[in-house]
């Protein structure tokens, strides 16, 4: 941020004394444009007309007072490099700035990369699913829709009847820096200064962005939900809630063939009777 700085003694000068307010609220609002914009004084022709309310006035009164000048393609303010800071300084106080904070990041926390003026960090918001999340157990049967449902023991994690939809912690709903969003000001500025503008492009476009991840997940799951509900559909061994008596069904008619054969096989192998109960560990 660069400021335009106006003498204490500004309105009792003799070139402003007895100038209209137009003419004082167009040299001091041109004077704030220039200084953010490191423009070193010049204000385009087709800026006062922006600043004023009547700008021939006031322009004609800041060149016959002195404090303008007419140049091509604007006016010049009189003096400014003996008062204001020039864009060059302006230029070298921010390298100087940045130079120093990355010092200070290093020292920090030698580990980092920082790039720009925040360390670097991942714009991935990690989205949490509700059967991602540690839940409580519950006794009751697995739920059929649930991709992580099964029929150990009629025994599973499942989800409260409230929490189906995917629930990002606090932390994950906080904008993140994004540098390369900008306000329309500074949209091609290769070195912009600090904007508020620019921070709010910046935390709408991250919000737009978290909003779509969210939406995108949500549809991911509805997606798998529906693909559960049209297998239990399909399958004719099974009630509407994808059960077979106490198990729930895997829709696969030879499913029961292929466990009775792999138990033979595994009493085959481990030397055990076919009525016999392996000891626990």
């Amino acid at each position: 941020m660069s400021w335009f700085k106006v003498d204490d003694g500004f309105y009792d000068h003799p070139k402003v004394f007895d100038a209209s307010d137009c003419t004082v609220a167009l040299w001091t609002r041109a004077g704030s444009w220039s200084a953010r914009n490191l423009t070193d004084g010049f204000v385009p022709s087709n800026l006062p007309v922006r600043l004023c309310g009547d700008p021939d006035t006031a322009i004609r009164e800041l060149v016959e007072r002195g404090l303008w000048s007419r140049i091509r393609g604007g006016y010049k303010f009189h003096d400014w490099t003996d008062y204001q800071p020039t864009r060059a300084d302006v230029e070298a106080e921010r390298e100087r700035w940045r130079r120093n904070k990355a010092r200070q990041r290093k020292a920090r926390s030698p580990d980092i990369v920082s790039t720009g003026d925040t360390p670097g960090e991942s714009l991935e918001i990690p989205l949490e699913s509700p059967e991602e999340s540690p839940r409580r157990v519950s006794r009751s049967r697995p739920d059929p829709e649930s991709p992580k449902g099964d029929s150990r023991g009629g025994r599973a994690n499942v989800r409260a009847r409230g929490a189906r939809s995917p629930t990002p912690s606090p932390a994950d709903r906080q904008p993140r820096a994004s540098p390369d969003v900008r306000c329309v000001e500074h949209e091609h500025d290769d070195d912009p200064p600090r904007c508020g503008a620019c921070a709010r492009a910046r935390r709408q476009h991250e919000q737009a962005a978290y909003e779509q991840r969210v939406d995108a997940r949500r549809a991911e799951l509805a997606a798998t939900r529906a693909d559960k509900r049209r297998a239990i559909e399909n399958c004719s061994m099974c009630d509407e809630n994808g059960y077979r008596g106490t198990s729930l069904c895997h829709h696969d008619p030879h499913a029961e063939a292929r466990a009775s054969r792999g138990r033979a096989l595994v009493n085959e192998l481990m030397g055990w009777n076919s009525n016999d109960e392996p000891e626990p560990p």
